[in-house]
């Protein structure tokens, strides 16, 4: 509690001292710069950068005080405060901006720190080998959907280690996707001759979309309805005209989002399809006895299908070979489907 009531007294001196420029209020300026701040590996880091970012006199900030501070910072409870700051910023600044310090004693009363995150080795999944050898020309980072001002703060995601979970900054393999897939689409508008502008698209809005942003044909987007347009209605017409539209368009399928919904649950054996599409509509085991369940099936080169003994997330497969799923009852041996058909 003392730990907790010192520091709201630094962060209230911090902010009194403070010499932040913009069109924003105090109190949300000095919110956005101790998000940044907190994202320091220590709390002295912290406070370090914090003084910076806010610009604050030392001269304002009684001495005596900066060192409780920092001794705290030290202590084990440095790390809790830290999370404090992290998950609950503008509560915190706004408790540093209250100035009647009884109201500041009632809300700080009943209140308990978070626990320190935990440091730990995060545990590998299962190997994707996947090679791709790339040179930035521009810093790599995928920012998330908060701000702290101008500032985007880093894409985190929660990861299980041995000693806890951690929150660890990432960069997802769709953002690198939607790069390559920008690259390509100015490349193809580049090959036949057109002068590539995304502020200006030379081409039809719903083609420039489908190269921009995703390439997904559904039965209800703009894409999917400009073909039928153009081959009228007919079901079988209409799929015909989607394949080769795709066929001259490869980037089209190959960075196209699925936009197929997969629910799995990890075993023994490796992890096992429970959902696809939603079906089934709901599930509380993945693989539940007397009931239908997700087959998993793999062609090696349009050889016969076979039921692999391993999980689809240890299952390892070469150029040529497929992968399949099917729904099958739950009582008897259904018959592996036909081959894939080879081109």
């Amino acid at each position: 509690m003392n730990q907790i009531k010192l520091t709201i007294e630094f962060l209230s001196a911090v902010l009194a001292a403070a010499d932040m420029q913009g069109h924003r209020g105090q109190l949300d300026t000095f919110a956005d710069r101790l998000v940044k701040a907190a994202s320091e590996a220590t709390l002295s880091a912290a406070l370090e950068h914090l003084l910076r970012a806010v610009n604050a006199s030392t001269d304002s900030i009684h001495p005596p005080l900066a060192a409780r501070m920092l001794a705290i910072a030290n202590s084990t409870e440095g790390p809790r405060i830290l999370r404090w700051w992290r998950e609950q910023a503008k509560l915190v600044t706004l408790l540093a901006g209250t100035r009647d310090q009884t109201v500041v004693d009632e809300a700080l009363a009943g209140m308990t720190l978070p626990t320190a995150e935990v440091a730990g080795t995060a545990v590998p999944r299962s190997a994707y080998p996947i090679t791709l050898r790339a040179r930035c020309e521009s810093p790599l980072s995928h920012g998330s959907d908060k701000k702290a001002g101008n500032a985007t703060l880093f894409r985190r995601m929660q990861v299980l280690t041995d000693g806890g979970t951690l929150t660890l900054p990432y960069y997802a393999g769709n953002a690198l996707r939607g790069q390559m897939r920008d690259l390509l689409a100015d490349h193809f508008l580049t090959t036949i001759g057109l002068k590539v502008s995304r502020n200006h698209p030379v081409v039809s809005l719903w083609f420039f979309y489908a190269l921009y942003s995703g390439g997904a044909l559904e039965e209800n987007s703009d894409a999917t309805k400009a073909l039928k347009r153009q081959l009228g209605d007919n079901g079988a017409i209409r799929a015909t005209g989607i394949r080769e539209f795709r066929e001259m368009l490869p980037a089209l399928s190959l960075l196209a989002k699925s936009h197929v919904e997969l629910g799995t649950q990890t075993y023994s054996f490796g992890v096992a399809i429970c959902q696809v599409d939603h079906v089934p509509a709901h599930y509380s085991q993945c693989l539940p006895s007397g009931q239908d369940y997700w087959a998993l099936f793999v062609s090696s080169g349009g050889t016969p299908w076979t039921s692999p003994s391993a999980g689809v997330s240890d299952i390892t497969v070469q150029p040529g070979d497929s992968p399949g799923l099917r729904y099958d009852p739950p009582t008897g041996t259904a018959a592996p489907p036909p081959p894939p058909s080879r081109a």
